[in-house]
This record gives structure tokens, sequence and C-alpha cells, in this order.
């Protein structure tokens, strides 16, 4: 079975002392021009400038496209939270404002809000939101973040720095805050405390950008893996221009992103976390209920076994690279190698489902049966080592096992 491959590499090496050996006969230069993908321009789509609520992910976890690693992988580097948040400035006036619960749509969640709201509110399936001449606040479901997978709080915080993580869970343009995230527990809840922050949004055209004050409270989905995420803006408002009046709205607001009530799942489906060692990769990864027949280790490999298909498998491999093997490309290569007399390959191409991975299709013939491999291959930045996501189908049924796969790329973690 193809899926074995990995350990017919071992072929490569030889034939590559081979070659070696004929060219330093002939007098050839050792090195060899290779043309390479150095990885696609950055493709990250710029969130569309509308209020955080009304573009928030559907319950339904779907990877979108994400930039590719340049051949080279490089570490990324370690988050670095403050422990000790720079304190946000407090109120200058108590907050006497009324306010009064709203649930959401489905009733898995609430939150307090000022009684002047009443008949403001929006409903979509995930969240809502309300606004008026002065403020505007959304609480949402939320389970992606920059197309991967959020699981919690803890999860979160791991990707809080980087570039893109804020613009993402918020649905903005632009953000800079003023101090650190801080991480506590509100009403028995595990959550995350977003610190003063300018914010910008753009029209659908890019014009008229509008700059605002914003704060937000992510907690832990206590149903669901996943956050919800209260937030907030000012109009008009920024961190340098903000007032007494300010601050005081300010503080009726978070009391507000602190008062987040759940009561159920938010959404209409259940999730299955799996943890598994993959040679000495340690991997996790989420999957919908039911879509999952069996999963075993054989090998130090992880075989997924899909619910309702024939003649289909989903492996989890690794290779440690080596001088001659150092990333995907040259498994690539030594694939074609191995596996040229029987096999087609086709080009090695970026993976736009997560960044990180690499993607090939290989269409051979066993025992009389037509099959379509597909295999993602990533690199593991501290062990210098090749995760390999490999789908085995038949060639007639190529949306074998599609859903699942999705969900294994979207949600899959081995850094």
């Amino acid at each position: 079975m193809k899926k074995q491959w990995l350990r017919l590499i071992a072929m490569v090496f030889v034939l590559t002392l081979l070659v070696g050996l004929l060219t330093a006969c002939e007098g050839n230069d050792n090195a060899k021009d290779r043309d390479k993908k150095t990885g696609s321009e950055d493709v990250t789509d710029t969130p569309e400038a509308t209020p955080t609520g009304e573009v928030t992910p559907t319950g339904d976890p779907t990877p979108s496209a994400e930039a590719t690693p340049t051949p080279e992988a490089t570490p990324t580097p370690e988050a670095t939270p403050t422990p000790e948040a720079t304190p946000t400035a407090e109120p200058t006036q108590p907050v006497t404002a009324k306010l009064r619960e709203q649930k959401s749509e489905n009733g898995a969640f609430s939150v307090m809000l000022p009684e002047d709201t009443e008949g403001l509110v929006e409903f979509e399936s995930n969240g809502f939101w309300v606004k008026n001449n002065d403020y505007y606040f959304d609480v949402w479901y939320i389970d992606t973040s920059f197309t991967g997978a959020v699981y919690d709080t803890a999860d979160l915080m791991t990707m809080i720095y980087g570039e893109n993580t804020m613009i993402d869970l918020l649905a903005v343009d632009y953000y800079d805050r003023r101090g650190d995230f801080t991480t506590k527990t509100i009403n028995g809840v595990n959550a995350v405390v977003g610190p003063d922050a300018n914010i910008e949004l753009f029209n659908d055209d890019g014009s008229d950008p509008m700059t605002a004050y914003t704060r937000f409270i992510a907690y832990d989905c206590q149903y669901e893996y996943g956050l919800i995420v209260a937030s907030y803006m000012l109009y008009d408002v920024t961190c340098e221009t903000i007032t007494d009046a300010d601050r005081e709205l300010d503080a009726l607001l978070m009391s507000c992103a602190e008062s987040v009530r759940q009561y159920r799942s938010p959404v209409d489906y259940k999730l299955e976390h799996y943890e598994k060692l993959v040679g000495t990769v340690p991997v996790e990864f989420l999957c919908i209920s039911g879509s999952i027949e069996k999963v075993e280790t054989v090998d130090k490999e992880v075989e997924i076994t899909p619910y309702g298909t024939q003649d289909c498998m989903i492996t989890l491999g690794s290779f440690v690279c080596t001088e001659e093997i150092p990333d995907s490309w040259e498994l690539y290569e030594a694939m074609k190698v191995a596996y040229e007399a029987d096999t087609t390959f086709s080009e090695l191409r970026d993976a736009i489902e997560r960044e990180g991975y690499h993607v090939w299709d290989m269409e051979y013939e066993e025992d009389g049966k037509k099959y379509l491999e597909t295999v993602y291959c990533g690199y593991v930045f501290d062990q210098e080592t090749l995760l390999i996501l490999d789908l085995r189908r038949l060639a007639d049924d190529e949306d074998a096992a599609e859903n699942l796969m999705e969900d294994l790329l979207w949600s899959l973690k081995f850094n």
C-alpha cells in the first residue's frame, strides 16, 4: 500500500549516492540547479469593513486561504505574554445605568445590556449586536481564528500576539493596543481581557475609514470547543482622545462584557477531540461527532477510518528530516523517484487550507483498483520533522471523507 511509502524512501539515498559518484567522475559541478516553489504571495484576505457582528464565522468549521511559508522553514517566535499587564484607567465616576438580560437567539448565552437598548438588538445564528449613536456592542460564539480552529482561551493565548489574530478575531482592518492582554477567571469561566485599543474599519470599497476605541473579553465556551467573545467600540474616540465621560461609558460596557452567562451549547453539532502521538510528534485535532469510525496507532502512524466510506483511509505519519531530504520539496522529489514507474504525480503545490502545508496527488493501481492519494506535508519546527497527512481513497470516489479532511486541516495542531 502506498501509505507505507515512507519505509521505502531509503531507496532514494542509494540513488542519490550513485548520481553523486557519476557526476563527480564526469567532472561536473556538485551544485545542481532545481526549480522549486518558493511559496505563494500572502493571500490573507482583508476582513470586510463591517462591525464584528456582521462577519462572525459560521458554526460549520470551514478552512480558508492562508499564506504559505518559504522553503526555509523558520521557527515561529514564541509568544511572550506579560503576566503583569498594563492596567487600564478606571472611570472617574460610578456607573448607574439600569441593565437587563439579553439572550442569544437560541438561548445558549446571555449578557446584561442597558435598558435603553430594548428593540435595538440584531441577531444572527451565532450571536447578536446592538448599536446606537455612541457605541457598538456584540457577543458571539467563535470557533475559528485566522482560518484555523481556536479550541479555548489557552489556545487563543498561543496565537494572540500574531500579526493578524486580533484583526481576524474582531473583524477589523487595524488593531493597535495599549497595554497587554490579561487572563483571569470571570464568573467561574476562564477569560482573556483585551486592553485599551484603537481600531479602524473601512467600507467595502476601502473608503471612508472609521477609527474607534475598543475592548473585548473572550471566554471559554463551556459546552463546546471555541470561545464566547464580547466586544465593544466607542465611536469617534481613541485611546489618545478618550474623556472622563467616555471612561464612564467604557466602564458601563465593560461591566456588560463581564456579565456573560452560558446555558448550553451554542451550536447543533458536537466536536470530538483527539490527542495522539505520531512518531515523536504530539498532535491533536477536532472533528464533528460521528465522522470517525476508528482511530488506531500502527507502526508509529495514526490511521483514521472515516464513517460511511469504503477503501478509504486517512493516515498521520512523520518523517525525520535528513541532509538529503530536509523539507517537503525534497520529499516530493524522493517520492517521484521511488514510484515513478507505476504512479502518476501531480505538481507540488501550496495547500490553501492552512499555513505550512504543501500538497501533491498520486494516482496508481493496486490489486486491480485505481486509487487517488493526496499528501499534505507540514513542518514540525521544534523537531525538524515533516508531519504527513495522507488521504487514500478510490479514484472514482474523490469526495470520500472530504468533510472530515477539511476538519482535520482546520483543527490539526502539531507545533
